[in-house]
């Protein structure tokens, strides 16, 4: 599972189904009371008692996902800190006076930022609670009443409704107003504050003393990951995955992809002369043509099938510079308005909003050998196909990326014990060991939206 620490001495985990408020201070997080909130997909979103006294929450102890409208994460100047709460529904929202709740907040600037802890924490239960989520960027730094614009993604939830100004609950809870996304406003790197986190402070009970049972079973430790996690620039065949000056994200295709093109259409070319050359060179001879044999016992069609050949080869030349000509070769990812498009030079061919993406998809058929390194058997994954796709709802996917090139990769156990089995499963930072997952999670991160890995074996 992964553990995102948070201010006030809490702790986020999350996992694929799962997302926990946990009390830190203690090296048993397996104990109930250590866990203030517990989400689990398909199911409603647990509290303890305490909490939800300090929160006035309702004492079933218990939220269904149809009672909370929305995840949101803002930035409040007040305090200068990333808040993450949930906007509850009107008839919750009437008994407690607000429907603001806010379950835990970040100092670091930072952390809001794509793939920051705070944006993980706040996308990662949002998709375990099938709700929207709503990113608040920070106001303007001149005199705080520029507007404020929210940022959405759907995690397949109903999102026809306006975000809702959030109340004053708490006081450095941020406002959010309805709009689309903007580019942010430069951010100042905030000092952290010297006194403690000021807000509600939940203060459980002592857990109970853990007690060891002898006949308890022993399971054998699951091994370590020591491959180090792959980085920028990701090159997946052709293209090329880096960031720009500005934090763009550019997804460029290679030039020798197109001299490799034009070189075949060149050495294509010279052959389709050829056969003209001697299919002329044959029909205006006075020699007599040669028996060819049963397989062919007319002679004189062989100058017909050198034309047809040329004329095939030169229709398979004129495809290759058409295709050479209005491939697209730049996608560009644009983490500040959350946007994704494919160009053809300075023209888009096609543009997504991150609204309209569910997830990043990346997908590989891996064919596992084992090569002797140090004296011993190492396994290895042999990707023979590869391709990333956007999710856009409905089952519907878009791909903007293939690679057929087999492609060698290293693997160690932790890998191998992970992939397993076959089949779909959530993307994390973890498992990630081959460049297109490394851009695939980028790419996600940058869009504020899951990342899945469909795995392959042969």
């Amino acid at each position: 599972m992964t553990q995102i620490p948070a201010a006030n001495n809490l702790i986020v985990e999350t996992d694929n189904t799962r997302w926990r408020l946990l009390l830190n201070g203690h090296d048993d997080f397996t104990t109930d009371a250590h866990v203030l909130v517990e989400a689990v997909s398909g199911d409603a979103m647990h509290y303890q008692t305490l909490f939800g006294e300090k929160h006035r929450l309702p004492d079933s102890g218990s939220l269904t996902p149809e009672q909370i409208q929305r995840v949101v994460l803002g930035w409040s100047n007040s305090d200068n800190a990333w808040h993450l709460g949930m906007m509850l529904t009107q008839d919750i929202a009437s008994s407690r006076g607000s429907r603001w709740c806010e379950l835990a907040r970040w100092q670091e600037v930072e952390a809001g930022q794509p793939g920051g802890a705070a944006t993980q924490a706040g996308t990662s239960l949002a998709y375990t609670l099938q709700r929207p989520f709503n990113l608040v960027p920070p106001k303007a730094a001149t005199n705080g009443t520029a507007p404020q614009m929210t940022t959405q993604v759907a995690f397949g939830a109903d999102t026809t409704a306006a975000a809702l100004p959030m109340s004053d609950e708490a006081s450095a809870a941020p406002a959010t107003l309805v709009g689309e996304t903007v580019r942010a406003a430069p951010i100042v790197e905030s000092t952290r504050p010297s006194s403690p986190y000021v807000g509600e402070v939940y203060t459980p009970e002592q857990p109970p003393d853990t007690v060891i049972r002898e006949d308890a079973e022993v399971y054998a430790p699951k091994p370590s990951r020591v491959l180090p996690l792959p980085d920028a620039p990701f090159k997946t065949g052709s293209w090329t995955l880096e960031r720009d000056p500005n934090g763009v994200l550019q997804y460029r295709r290679s030039a020798s992809w197109i001299w490799t093109r034009l070189g075949r259409a060149l050495w294509y070319t010279f052959w389709a002369l050829i056969y003209v050359f001697l299919s002329y060179a044959t029909l205006n001879s006075t020699l007599a043509l040669p028996n060819a044999g049963t397989m062919l016992p007319n002679p004189e069609i062989l100058p017909y099938l050198g034309l047809g050949s040329a004329a095939l080869l030169f229709i398979l030349v004129l495809y290759i510079l058409i295709d050479a000509i209005l491939s697209p070769g730049l996608l560009v990812i644009d983490p500040y308005t959350r946007t994704i498009r494919m160009q053809r030079r300075d023209q888009t061919v096609w543009s997504k909003n991150a609204n309209d993406v569910q997830s990043v998809y990346v997908s590989h058929i891996v064919e596992v050998k084992h090569k002797k390194r140090s004296g011993k058997k190492e396994p290895q994954w042999n990707v023979q196909h590869g391709e990333m796709n956007l999710q856009l709802g409905d089952k519907k996917f878009k791909c903007f990326l293939r690679v057929e090139e087999a492609e060698e990769q290293p693997v160690d156990d932790y890998i191998t014990d992970l992939y397993e089995e076959e089949g779909v499963r959530p993307l994390t930072v973890e498992g990630v060991v081959t460049p297109m997952q490394g851009a695939a999670m980028t790419i996600a991160q940058a869009l504020v939206v899951p990342a899945f890995y469909d795995h392959r074996t042969k």
